[in-house]
């Protein structure tokens, strides 16, 4: 290398000691020159992993929108096979064809024994007791209009109609 044996020269104004120290005498061309290319590739490197940073991110952000539009198109799916299953005709029949489930025609009311000692169904006392409340007019008018098409006498609120 022809420049390891230079020394730059500096007026003698120039030369600063600190505790009687030359500061400028390590100070050849050479160790100047290394110095700048070690600084230089010191900052290629930062900037060579701070793009290689924003090139990870912005991959990461491309996967995470690929999987978000996965999910959503399974969401989708779910809500179409949840609205599928959910209609009343295919309820109805599932119950009528699988389940071998008939409409019913009438009510049957079956007694219920008297329970045993010690056992009570009663509300909590803190719960109020269910009230029925008093047909409207126009009620007790569909109930008598609907006794006197099909023949049959039916109580409101556990009172007869009159």
């Amino acid at each position: 290398m022809a420049l390891a044996g230079l020394r730059i020269r500096f007026p003698a104004t120039a030369k600063r000691t600190i505790s009687g120290v030359d500061l400028l005498v390590g100070l050849r061309p050479a160790r100047l020159l290394l110095a700048a290319l070690i600084g230089a590739f010191v900052l290629s490197l930062l900037y060579v992993l701070q793009i290689q940073l924003l090139v990870q991110m912005g991959s990461r952000a491309a996967l995470l929108e690929e999987e978000l539009a996965i999910e959503l198109f399974k969401q989708e799916a779910l809500r179409v096979e949840l609205a599928r299953f959910h209609d009343l005709s295919t309820i109805e029949r599932t119950a009528t064809l699988d389940l071998d489930m008939v409409a019913i025609d009438r009510q049957n009311i079956v007694p219920m024994p008297e329970l045993p000692d010690g056992i009570d169904l009663s509300n909590p006392p803190w719960f109020e007791p269910v009230r029925v409340a008093e047909p409207q007019w126009w009620e007790k008018v569909l109930i008598r209009l609907n006794e006197l098409i099909h023949g049959t006498s039916q109580s409101v609120a556990g009172q007869p109609v009159d």
